[in-house]
C-alpha cells in the first residue's frame, strides 16, 4: 500500500511539472531579462555568431510560464532561433496561448473609425 501511494505521488508530482503554461509573446523585440525588472541585464546569446547580442522575443514567440511572478515580471522558458532560454519578460507582453486580447474601447473606436473612412 506504502508503495502505491508513493508511486501515485510521484506520477502526479512528475505530470505537474510536465504541465506548464503555455503562453506567447504580444509585442516585438521584447527583452528576455536575467531578474524580474527593467534594472535587470538582457539574457544573451552565449554562443555562434550572435553571442554576446541581447536574446530578443517577438509576437507570437513560445513562452512557458515556469514561476514565479514578481515585480510585473514572469520567469519563463522563452523558445527563439531553434532553441530557448530561460528568464524573465513583462506580463503586459505574454498572452494565454489558444486565447484573444480583450477589446478595449480604444480599438474599438478606432475600428468604427476606419469603417467610417472607407
Amino acid at each position: 500500500m506504502k508503495r502505491l501511494v508513493l508511486t501515485s505521488l510521484l506520477v502526479f508530482t512528475f505530470i505537474a511539472m510536465c504541465a506548464q503554461a503555455r503562453y506567447v509573446c504580444t509585442g516585438n523585440s521584447v527583452y528576455l531579462r536575467t531578474g524580474p525588472g527593467k534594472s535587470y541585464e538582457p539574457v544573451t546569446y552565449w554562443s555562434g555568431p550572435k553571442e554576446g547580442r541581447p536574446v530578443f522575443l517577438y509576437k507570437g514567440g513560445r513562452l512557458d510560464y515556469v514561476g514565479p511572478t514578481r515585480n510585473g515580471y514572469a520567469r519563463v522558458n522563452a523558445y527563439h532561433d531553434g532553441g530557448y532560454d530561460q528568464g524573465w519578460v513583462a506580463t503586459q507582453y505574454m498572452k494565454r496561448e489558444g486565447t484573444t486580447t480583450p477589446t478595449t474601447k480604444k480599438s474599438k473606436e478606432k475600428k468604427s473609425s476606419k469603417k467610417n473612412r472607407r
